[in-house]
């Protein structure tokens, strides 16, 4: 990329969901016979798009990811696949008053694909959003990307991964340097602003050069029914099979983020997305990675992949000229 133009992919949180955003990302790589990294000039991700972020970063492949996504999910998101078994087993975890997971099989497949990197050894650029509890304030954990920056490069990446992938009742809190950090999603769980603003005060580029393409995790739309009670309690909110609250926060940031995103680059930016409605939104939780829920979640990147392809804005993001998409196509 050419100094007058910046390429940003932000990657949003969303638990399993995340394999929507690897499947697209394979889709894209293939698309483009390029490593995804090779356009892009920032990454940012939040939860499990921190992760595949940082993964990404690190010189790791979309199809890489997404095979070990599909063969280690159910070993992170541990327990039984059958909708009924897993409210009886949140029933019990809340009841306790632990984390429904332990976080050590993730942290297992961390290591596998960090090991002992640190921030400061990462490939490409990439800034990560997590919620710094013992401050109170939101942490951003970045590579050394700029001249201003060197507080972060000695930190473990597989930290920052298990950091800002500590959603809160679903993994335990994360200690980095003594602070303890929980869910980026707590600060944003789409992450497009944050790389747009990082484009220009750390990269320090024009907002005109910069472009964001943003990737969803089918989160758009949690269904709260409309007969539902206008008076809920705590359980109504934390609930037991669906963490209303939690939903709604990753929710209306999104379209808050997207709408302001709208206004400020106009049509230099792009969400590729879907919603879950209906019967489909059993089938798609955040922490279910059965086959039923893998078939959906790739059946759904499919087409909005195929839609993205169809699109200017990927043309234009990844410079594929006319001859190219022809070639690619046929």
């Amino acid at each position: 990329m050419t100094q007058s133009r910046t390429n940003v992919l932000a990657l949003s949180g969303g638990g399993f969901r995340g394999l929507y955003t690897l499947r697209v990302l394979k889709h894209l790589e293939e698309s483009t016979g390029r490593p995804i990294t090779e356009g892009i000039d920032l990454l940012t991700g939040t939860s499990i798009g921190g992760i595949i972020a940082l993964a990404l970063a690190a010189g790791h492949r979309p199809m890489e990811l997404e095979r070990m996504f599909v063969e280690r999910g159910a070993d992170i998101f541990q327990g039984p696949t059958q909708p009924w078994r897993r409210t009886l087993r949140r029933v019990g975890r809340t009841l306790l008053f632990r984390p429904m997971y332990s976080n050590d099989a993730l942290a297992a497949v961390l290591d596998e694909l960090f090991g002992d990197l640190r921030m400061g050894q990462l490939k490409s650029p990439v800034t990560i959003p997590t919620a710094n509890i013992s401050t109170g304030k939101p942490q951003f954990f970045k590579s050394m990307h700029s001249d201003k920056l060197d507080r972060d490069d000695k930190v473990k990446v597989r930290d920052v991964a298990l950091a800002t992938s500590a959603a809160p009742a679903y993994f335990p809190i994360h200690p980095i340097d003594g602070n303890k950090h929980v869910d980026g999603a707590l600060v944003g769980n789409a992450p497009g602003l944050f790389g747009w603003l990082e484009a220009r005060c750390f990269l320090e580029r024009p907002s005109t050069g910069i472009h964001v393409l943003s990737i969803g995790t089918l989160s758009g739309k949690p269904i709260i029914d409309a007969g539902d009670t206008h008076h809920p309690g705590a359980l109504y909110w934390l609930g037991v099979n669906t963490r209303r609250l939690l939903q709604q926060m990753m929710t209306q940031q999104e379209h808050l983020s997207d709408y302001m995103l709208q206004l400020i680059l106009q049509d230099q930016y792009h969400l590729i997305d879907g919603t879950v409605t209906g019967s489909a939104h059993s089938d798609i939780e955040l922490d279910d990675p059965s086959p039923t829920a893998q078939r959906a979640l790739l059946s759904a990147a499919d087409s909005s992949a195929s839609e993205f392809l169809a699109t200017p804005f990927y043309r234009q993001f990844f410079n594929i000229d006319h001859q190219e998409c022809v070639r690619h196509a046929s």
